[in-house]
């Protein structure tokens, strides 16, 4: 048994060809015609019969996938480390990270994905980065103060 859409040999039983995808219609069944010429308008086959594709000719449905920057995502975790665990050198590298990652996302053209990531991770450092400066800074005036009432 052949398909009717692309003429590409069938296993006994099949419910859809394995080469085009088209639905083959069940034996004696009156969907058959409608199905087929439906078929053929959606993919724009001409009614004369195809030459068959070559075996195991896979044609691709998905999008390719858009890979995201390991720099952004190298950001984001290092930004967040430096809230969490390293303050001064965790948020310097997720602020110098982030920045890479921004200029990489931005020259690729679209080849790389994760700008948000990238905002995140400089949004965060910076903060964190912030938070450090301004414990020490009170640090440096309870020093001082605890220095000139010593005195």
């Amino acid at each position: 048994m052949k398909c009717a859409v692309c003429q590409m040999e069938l296993v006994a039983g099949s419910v859809f060809c394995t080469n085009c995808g088209a639905r083959v219609p069940a034996a004696g069944s009156s969907e058959g015609q409608q199905t087929i010429s439906m078929q053929r308008e959606r993919y724009d086959i001409p009614q004369a019969s195809m030459p068959p594709m070559p075996v195991g000719h896979v044609v691709p449905t998905m999008p390719a996938v858009v890979p995201t920057s390991t720099l952004a995502i190298l950001s984001l975790v290092f930004s967040i480390l430096g809230v969490v665990a390293l303050p001064l050198i965790g948020s310097l590298a997720g602020i110098v990270l982030g920045h890479m990652a921004r200029r990489e996302i931005r020259d690729s053209y679209g080849t790389k994905t994760g700008d948000g990531i990238a905002v995140a991770g400089l949004v965060i450092g910076y903060l964190a980065m912030g938070l450090v400066l301004l414990a020490g800074c009170a640090f440096m005036l309870l020093f001082v103060a605890a220095v000139g009432t010593s005195m």
